[in-house]
């Protein structure tokens, strides 16, 4: 016997995913309107989103009128799908030609709500060579990586990311700041080897065609080469090389 004793889809399953495909088509929205537009009720609303929320698939704005969004996680699962809009496989070739100019590691972080993960490496070719385990999930503050993406982030999120990691030693968040303001003006970030010792980095975001943070791009190396590098000209590769990723991932 073979589906004759089915007992039908799972409502609460269903329910999840009409939420999902809604918050798709907004920007951020509330739950009594995201209830209204699905014709649910509210409460069911409410607890799809907060076990969405649990899952890391959607996140809300604080306070009394929440307004809740997709995380990137949803985006992640579906270029990892989509052939044509591969984002680790658009990225892994700019990353190869970046890596052939300067010789050092490379590595692609995606977005994870308000958290930032290593999902690609690119190893350098030079006999001195830095690494990150993929799966690493790196401080903002004092990584390349991560002002890169504080520098496009929401100011709500940058100030949440911020107060989370300002219980570490080496927070300073004048600092913090100073960074970001550095990085919007040159477009790429620097880390003068704060984060690990004795390996500093160049990072530079990438955004949706909507300017949306998405992913950072970085290129890794020894603190004695970076202090050789050209820092302008390997940020100006790395900025071509995200540009040219958000224009194939538009197309």
């Amino acid at each position: 016997m073979t589906g004759s004793n089915s007992a039908g889809p799972i409502r609460s399953v269903v329910n999840a995913l009409r939420v999902i495909e809604a918050l798709a088509a907004h920007k951020a929205i509330g739950v009594s309107e995201l209830a209204r537009r699905l014709e649910m009720p509210k409460t069911s609303t409410q607890r799809s989103l907060e076990t969405l929320a649990h899952a890391g698939w959607v996140t809300s704005a604080g306070g009394d009128q929440a307004r809740w969004s997709l995380t990137n996680r949803a985006l992640i699962i579906g270029l990892s799908t989509a052939s044509a809009g591969n984002l680790t496989e658009l990225a892994v070739r700019e990353m190869n030609a970046v890596r052939d100019v300067v010789g050092e590691t490379m590595h692609l972080l995606m977005l994870d709500g308000l958290e930032h993960v290593v999902v690609a490496r690119v190893d350098g070719t030079n006999p001195i060579r830095t690494f990150l385990e993929l799966g690493t999930r790196p401080m903002f503050h004092s990584t390349s990586s991560g002002r890169s993406l504080l520098s496009v982030m929401d100011e709500a999120d940058v100030s949440e990311v911020l107060d989370t990691e300002a219980r570490e030693e080496d927070f300073d968040r004048v600092e913090v700041f100073e960074e970001i303001r550095l990085t919007r003006e040159r477009g790429y970030a620097l880390n003068h080897a704060e984060w690990r010792t004795n390996i500093a980095a160049v990072g530079v975001p990438v955004i949706t065609q909507q300017g949306s943070p998405l992913a950072a791009i970085s290129i890794s190396m020894p603190l004695t080469s970076f202090i050789e590098h050209d820092h302008e000209k390997v940020g100006r590769l790395l900025i071509d090389a995200s540009a040219r990723i958000t224009e194939a991932l538009i197309g």
